[in-house]
């Protein structure tokens, strides 16, 4: 095809090009000034304009070689050095003019470059004006949360707290995590293979058992003491090395103070953070309470087998009063450990009055009752103890200007990754490679942060609420719940739509659901066994089982225990001489004690009665809730059904 088909031809595109890369590497203009012949003045004055362009060197050999024409030119022409320079102008004004003619003349390759090399200044710019900001920005907390968390504890007196009285014998024992203390010897296997159960007189292995009770008998007795006293009285540390010698030697058998503790935290950063703050807070203790629970039931199956009712009455007087010492002070997972240990002095309870009814006398089962009645159970979990766990690690993730609100720092992505919940890494070790890189990633980009959290007072009303409102349903029995699954479904919500903004939010809030299901399930164990002990107490002194309520409360119960579910009355039946207090399940009908279990492929499966799940209306979940007896073979079980 011609060229005068194609106005538009390839030489013409190209011609930028080659005029930039030809005078790019031609010699310098200056040179040429210097070779045109034109008097000193006049080159001085050419320069002049040249410099002024400010342009690439390759446009100011062009604009150089133009005024070198233009001047000799005139000459031709017959016209003066003088009155070409007169009649010039200011050259600044034609250094502007000519600038402006060839910007406006560069190849479309030099402005797409000169347009990246700008956006990459501002960029930078940018970047290093948040980097600066951000890592200026420093915490300051200045709430001592802990003090709160102990403060009930600090005003209690000496004389009723129990930890001083377990001290020594934790010590000598070992009782803490990393002790010796193993109660090995109470476990047997179980029969049908599935793992190890505690200890019964009937297994081949009871002598044993018996010898290791006889073998932690100064340790169990200190308990049995201990336990009628209304405190622990541990105040927690955050800094393990706060405790005292004689409380750390308890709570951390064989190490000291000199040795780091195993964790998560490497940022020394970080760590300064961590030091003072409840995330730091480790409980060595908690789960000791379940070892001496389990030793005292073995124990009890010992006391009935020699008929030593007196002792039985006490061991499960002493889980009862443990479980609401390890519920101190209330910070969530206290409060579980602290169900957990109630429910093993249910189990001993219903484990000897099913198997022998006549075992405990009517004053007995009375005290018996009076210490299960004793426990707060709902007062066990507070979200008190999260909600200051939670707004102390924000007062170490963020700046604080005074009137509530601040921002990220990058303190607190350190603190953050430490803690192996941000998203860029995890407990980076910068002396090892792969991890050194991790860590300069998370340098990087951690300025991000400024823009992708939420500020500190987004964050603290954000925890406001929603602790609020788990604080809400904690202290109303489940049937007063306005909305009992919508508000965990909100939150979920948030949170997944939120995992950036309030990463520090999804990793802190605790489960409202399953903790609530798991109280309202214990009281209602606790309600169901105060019910059975009432019913029992009247059984023995009328001698025959009561028909209705009327006959039980308020004589053997101030206030006839009421349905976690539905808010009425528990339900009881007594059939051949074997007592039944159950609740109306999920499908809030009363099917005679029949517990049906639920619907899952086209056929009913049974669900453990200690395990039932509060939830909405549902016939997907027909039966009841067996209250009383809970621990029934599966055996037993089928037949039911």
């Amino acid at each position: 095809m011609s060229n005068a088909a194609n106005p538009v031809s390839s030489d013409s595109l190209l011609t930028p090009c080659r005029s930039f890369f030809s005078h790019s590497f031609s010699k310098h203009w200056k040179l040429d000034i210097q070779r045109s012949g034109l008097p000193e003045e006049v080159q001085n004055l050419i320069e002049t304009v040249v410099v002024k362009s400010r342009l690439l060197r390759f446009e100011k050999a062009e604009i150089a070689t133009e005024l070198i024409s233009h001047f000799q030119d005139g000459e031709t022409h017959g016209r003066s050095h003088e009155q070409l320079m007169n009649d010039f102008g200011d050259p600044a004004i034609i250094a502007s003019l000519f600038r402006s003619a060839k910007m406006r003349n560069r190849p479309m390759f030099m402005k797409t470059f000169k347009g990246l090399v700008i956006g990459l200044g501002v960029m930078t710019a940018a970047y290093l004006s948040v980097l600066a900001i951000f890592h200026l920005g420093q915490p300051n907390p200045r709430i001592d949360y802990l003090v709160k968390l102990n403060g009930e504890i600090a005003e209690i007196d000496d004389s009723q707290k129990a930890w001083l009285l377990y001290r020594p014998v934790w010590t000598k024992y070992g009782l803490s995590e990393g002790g010796d203390c193993q109660f090995d010897d109470l476990f047997a296997n179980d029969e049908s293979g599935t793992g190890q159960r505690l200890a019964k007189p009937t297994d081949a292995s009871w002598p044993q058992a018996v010898a290791q009770l006889k073998e932690y008998r100064e340790l169990l007795d200190v308990f049995r003491v201990g336990a009628k006293l209304p405190s622990l009285g541990l105040q927690l540390q955050a800094d393990r090395n706060n405790y005292s010698d004689e409380d750390f030697a308890a709570l951390f058998p064989g190490q000291d103070k000199t040795s780091k503790p195993m964790g998560w935290v490497v940022d020394e950063k970080a760590e300064e953070l961590l030091r003072d703050s409840l995330l730091n807070i480790s409980l060595p203790h908690i789960q000791s309470f379940r070892k001496v629970a389990r030793a005292l039931h073995v124990d009890t199956r010992l006391a009935v087998e020699r008929g030593d009712s007196d002792r039985a009455v006490e061991n499960i007087e002493t889980v009862f009063g443990m479980a609401n010492q390890a519920a101190e002070p209330h910070y969530l997972v206290c409060g579980l450990v602290g169900m957990a240990v109630a429910g093993i002095g249910f189990e001993q309870l219903e484990e000897v009055i099913t198997a022998d009814p006549d075992f405990f006398t009517e004053p007995q089962l009375a005290q018996l009752q009076a210490a299960i009645e004793r426990m707060p159970i709902r007062s066990w979990i507070d979200f008190e103890g999260e909600r200051a766990m939670i707004k102390d690690v924000i007062q170490r993730c963020y700046t604080d200007n005074g009137k509530g609100d601040g921002r990220m720092t990058a303190s607190g992505v350190d603190l953050l990754a430490s803690a192996s919940v941000w998203m860029l890494a995890n407990s980076p070790r910068v002396e090892d490679d792969v991890d050194g890189v991790a860590y300069a990633a998370r340098k990087f980009m951690a300025p991000a942060a400024l823009f992708m959290c939420a500020s500190r007072k987004e964050v603290n009303e954000k925890t406001d609420e929603l602790i609020d409102r788990c604080m809400v349903d904690a202290q109303l029995p489940y049937w007063q719940w306005s909305d009992p699954e919508g508000f965990q479904r909100e939150t979920d919500a948030f949170l997944e739509e939120n995992r950036i903004r309030h990463a520090l939010l999804a990793m802190m809030l605790p489960a409202h659901t399953q903790i609530l299901n798991a109280l309202n399930r214990t009281i209602g164990r606790q309600e169901g066994v105060i019910a059975a002990l009432a019913i029992h107490r009247y059984y023995k002194t009328m001698g025959h089982w009561p028909s209705e309520v009327a006959q039980v409360s308020p004589e053997y119960v101030n206030e006839f225990p009421q349905d976690q579910v539905d808010g009425s009355l528990l339900k009881f039946k007594c059939i051949d001489d074997q007592l039944m207090v159950y609740s109306v399940g999920r499908d809030y009908d009363d099917d005679g004690g029949v517990d049906h279990g639920w619907m899952t492929h086209g056929r009913r499966v049974p669900h453990g009665r200690a395990q039932f799940t509060f939830g909405p209306r549902s016939n997907e979940f027909e039966g009841d809730w067996i209250l009383w007896p809970q621990n029934v073979s599966p055996t037993d079980e089928t037949a039911e059904k």
